[in-house]
């Protein structure tokens, strides 16, 4: 970040930067429509509260990564001329650390009453909160409400407390908003409505749930966001509903699929504005909501009980002009009083027009580099998104890589500064496998929308139908398949054949290739293939003091590094504590056993182990003197080529990855031991082995014959060759992918 921008902006907006709701979405938008109305603007992160490890709101990421604001991270003194806390409970307790901030005007967003009206525990303490406010940021604070509720609750709590006149309403922008919807005549309404799981996101009633959504067969609901509190209340849920999970799917798809929005909810609950309503009158959907949102939402609506919806919704179903009439009415009522022009005026009315900042392009990269796309899906392992990451790591400048994965290592992404957006597998989300296709294909959708890459490349061994739909709608950019090769043989027919459709297809090496039998060898599409990629070179390794070092181990013994996978698809409790016994008999060595970032559990390895859980392992591998692995592509591929006596035990439960030829194919070539894991009494020969100095020397010569580089430079430059106009007529270089590949 540059000087002027650390100490100086317009608008600094303070607050948990990774909800998930209505808070980040008013945020995104209101840091959008300063940017159009030529503001600077900054974000600094408060966790509201103190242990939530989630990620970034992906909202909020696009508004740093497409140049609309910049995201402060350090200490440095700031100033600003207005600074915008939102969401009082971020300063329930004092902040862990703060910069030191000077503001022109300081305004606490008020967007959740204090308490609700169910006699449960308060939301937070508003005179603690005030109290927080003074000793992190200082005094001069005025305080604004989004919506008339919040404002009534504020006023009966502390009636001396210094409120702005007018609320600071949620805005968005209707154009971006509105669909369009076919006619109702001849087809069945569908009423939908979407919110947080949370049980007071619903009535309480059973009569009401099925009054306002009802199980009727002249009309269709549609719920996003899960529908366990109706279920717990009800029973069971109704036939006639469609309920996708919470974030299945983005908010504007969903509205294009429902005609009518009816939002109830527990009648305790004290609604601070309704960001979900506004959001379908925007959209255009006619919305039916409970009478004490009309302070609010005026004409915009049609209010009424939940026992009136149906008569509501068949009115408006049956006469087209009155549902063309109230369509307009609500968005024309949004624009109104909601429109992106009302964020830039309420800031004007503040701290005067910007100062003199350049307008943004909300489309625009920010920075001038040339976005690529990389996407992984989520295999046993993070082979995936380790080969993307050896690339991306080796762009040139003029390359802004961008990631997508369905693996739950997105954590691991993001730590190496890469942005990085992340969409569960169907497992996780509970769907089918048709829903899931479709989320796939709308989030690659908006990911290209938002990002534009010049370049998409995939890696994982299963090219899913969302991601061919998406490269239908978007014909125009290049899609690179990244696809190991070393199938199991016989397996993988229909992925095979999807093969023509890329533009091109990345095969990272093997050296195992002369052993391989999978479809990858038999295909008569063009491929190109590189050298083994690895994340790491040689020389950017830690040499073994340093490593042991930072490992905490000692220098004057042997250590052994443990390593069998994830565990997720195979039980290797037994076989790590198996292989640990065996190292425990000579006393000379201290054994390491590695909790992948993606187990779902910690995987066995008795007692007096130590446990290992870096990101990159490679960059530590000097410190051992023999190991004993999978032979999944990556740990294969460093632990061979970067010379550690390794005995490697195939994980035979992989649905493609032939690891067993792998492993049998570095045997022969006198670089590696290898045991089929139920083979306890190899296991236990093989360690003795390892054990000697002579063997393991011998086993490093072998794997140093092997070595054949890096082949991840070349991957990049292939992909740069897609991506860069300048770079399109240099020649693709011939590359020995493995020792004895196939012909």
């Amino acid at each position: 970040m540059t000087a002027e921008a650390v100490h100086d902006y317009d608008v600094i907006m303070l607050s948990d930067l990774q909800l998930p709701g209505g808070t980040s979405s008013s945020l995104a938008e209101e840091i959008a429509a300063q940017a159009r109305g030529g503001y600077r603007t900054a974000m600094i992160h408060v966790p509201r509260l103190p242990r939530r490890l989630l990620p970034m709101n992906p909202k909020l990421q696009h508004c740093v990564h497409a140049g609309l604001c910049d995201l402060v991270t350090d200490l440095a003194p700031l100033r600003c001329r207005l600074l915008v806390v939102r969401h009082p409970g971020v300063f329930a307790a004092p902040p862990d650390r703060l910069p030191r901030l000077r503001a022109d005007v300081k305004v606490m967003v008020v967007n959740q009453a204090p308490s609700d009206d169910a006699g449960s525990a308060p939301y937070y303490d508003l005179a603690e909160v005030e109290r927080n406010l003074i000793t992190s940021l200082g005094g001069g604070f005025s305080w604004v409400p989004i919506g008339p509720l919040v404002r009534e609750s504020l006023v009966r709590a502390r009636p001396d407390l210094p409120l702005l006149p007018d609320d600071w309403v949620n805005t968005l922008d209707v154009d971006d908003w509105a669909v369009e919807r076919p006619p109702l005549a001849d087809r069945r309404p569908v009423i939908g409505r979407h919110s947080r799981p949370h049980f007071r996101k619903w009535p309480n009633e059973a009569a009401d749930i099925l009054a306002a959504y009802p199980d009727t067969p002249n009309m269709l609901v549609k719920v996003l966001g899960g529908a366990e509190a109706p279920q717990q209340v009800l029973g069971y849920l109704p036939r006639s509903w469609t309920v996708y999970p919470f974030n299945a799917m983005s908010v504007k798809r969903f509205l294009a699929q429902i005609d009518f929005f009816v939002y109830f909810h527990h009648p305790g609950l004290v609604e601070a504005f309704g960001r979900a309503p506004l959001e379908a009158l925007a959209s255009g959907a006619i919305t039916v909501l409970p009478p004490h949102f009309e302070e609010l939402f005026g004409e915009a609506a049609v209010y009424g009980m939940p026992q009136d919806v149906q008569g509501i919704v068949l009115e408006y179903a049956r006469d087209a002009r009155a549902h063309a009439e109230q369509v307009e009415r609500g968005q024309a009522f949004v624009r109104r009083h909601f429109g992106a022009t009302v964020a830039t005026e309420r800031v004007a009315a503040l701290i005067g027009e910007p100062t003199g900042a350049r307008r943004v392009s909300v489309r625009s990269s920010g920075d001038g580099r040339t976005p690529v796309l990389f996407a992984s899906s989520n295999g046993a392992g993070v082979g995936h998104l380790t080969r993307l990451m050896a690339m991306a790591r080796r762009t040139s400048s003029a390359v802004r890589p961008v990631f997508f994965t369905l693996s739950q290592a997105v954590s691991v992404v993001r730590s190496q500064g890469f942005l990085c957006e992340y969409l569960s597998p169907s497992a996780y989300l509970g769907c089918s496998a048709a829903e899931w296709h479709a989320v796939l294909h709308e989030r690659l959708n908006e990911m290209l929308r938002i990002y534009r890459p010049a370049v998409v490349v995939f890696d994982g061994t299963r090219p899913f139908q969302g991601l061919q739909w998406a490269r239908n709608d978007h014909q125009e950019v290049p899609f690179v398949w990244s696809r190991r090769a070393m199938w199991k043989e016989g397996f993988g027919e229909w992925s095979i054949a999807q093969s023509g459709s890329f533009d091109m297809v990345l095969e990272p090496g093997e050296l195992a290739a002369s052993y391989d039998r999978g479809l990858t060898t038999q295909v008569a599409h063009p491929v190109h293939r590189v050298g083994p990629i690895t994340l790491l070179d040689r020389d950017e390794l830690l040499d073994a003091r340093e490593a042991k070092e930072r490992l905490g181990l000692r220098q004057d013994q042997l250590a052994a590094l443990v390593t069998l996978g994830a565990g997720n698809i195979n039980d290797i409790d037994v076989l790590a504590e198996d292989v640990v016994r065996h190292i425990q008999t000579s006393d000379e060595v201290q054994v390491c056993v590695t909790d992948p970032v993606i187990a779902e559990r910690r995987a066995g390895g008795g007692h007096g182990v130590h446990r290992l859980s870096v990101y990159p392992l490679s960059r530590y591998l000097r410190a051992f003197d023999f190991a004993v692995s999978a032979a999944g592509y990556n740990s294969f591929h460093e632990l061979v080529g970067f010379g550690v006596p390794t005995l490697f035990i195939p994980n035979r439960q992989t649905s493609m990855d032939d690891q067993a030829a792998r492993a049998r194919f570095v045997r022969d070539q006198g670089a590696a031991l290898s045991c089929d894991d139920a083979q306890s009494g190899c296991v236990e020969d093989a360690v003795a082995r390892l054990l000697d100095p002579a063997e393991r020397a011998a086993l490093q010569r072998a794997c140093d014959r092997l070595h054949r580089g890096n082949g991840a430079e070349e991957a990049t430059r292939a992909i740069e060759r897609l991506a860069l106009p300048w770079r399109r007529d240099e020649p693709l270089a011939t590359v020995d992918a493995g020792v004895g590949s196939p012909s």
